[in-house]
């Protein structure tokens, strides 16, 4: 006879808190944790994970989104602040190598190569070189829907876009010409994507598609 067993799941234990109050976004390079929240970016030692060392902070940069970590520099969104590029070589002392100023508020952050991609919300996702961090020269824009997070691989763009509820994929081949090739429904709107061999992981928000306001399913935040 067939039995069904309910697995309760994993409680996973808080080994230590960071103590640096609300974050948006972190990113991990070799033994070196980076978060973001607060105006701030913040480096941590994580050779012993259960006992993380503050290395360093750096403030300034405005209402922080989304962090990318890339070849010794960290790319950081800030909405209305756009884009900094932080040296973060010397993680105890970090700097502010760059500001770019994007089409619109700076959402969504994806790094490949020479390569960054940024989610601008309504203006969809502009591309940019970063040959030279410390110069980097606008590419092309793609008017997508509500642009919230963007993930390259390849010669395609994924975006998980908001308000029309859907990930859109982008042809970058040439990414002075971006394309849009298709566009994928989601039972809820679209926000953080990540891609892994042929698989397409979607965040949707707080919301699914055919929810209402009231009805007990639906969030307000």
């Amino acid at each position: 006879m067939n039995q069904k067993h309910e697995d309760p799941g994993r409680v996973l234990p808080v080994l230590k808190n960071l103590q640096i109050g609300p974050c948006m976004d972190a990113a991990v390079d070799k033994k070196n944790l980076f978060v973001i929240g607060s105006n701030s970016i913040y480096s941590f030692d994580i050779s012993s994970p259960e006992n993380p060392v503050m290395l360093g902070k750096l403030s300034g940069l405005g209402n922080v989104r989304q962090i990318e970590v890339h070849d010794g520099f960290a790319y950081v969104t800030s909405r209305e602040e756009g884009v900094f590029i932080i040296d973060i070589t010397n993680p105890g002392k970090m700097v502010k190598v760059a500001h770019y100023d994007t089409l619109e508020l700076g959402t969504g952050i994806a790094v490949n190569g020479s390569l960054a991609a940024v989610g601008n919300r309504q203006y969809g996702v502009e591309f940019a070189d970063i040959s030279d961090p410390g110069d980097p020269v606008f590419l092309g824009m793609v008017r997508t829907g509500e642009a919230q997070s963007v993930f390259l691989k390849d010669t395609l763009a994924v975006v998980g876009d908001w308000g029309t509820k859907e990930v859109v994929l982008v042809d970058i081949s040439n990414p002075r010409d971006p394309k849009i090739i298709s566009k994928v429904e989601l039972d809820g709107y679209g926000d953080g994507v990540f891609v892994k061999d042929n698989l397409c992981f979607a965040a949707t928000g707080h919301h699914a598609r055919g929810w209402k306001i009231g009805d007990g399913k639906d969030s307000p935040y």
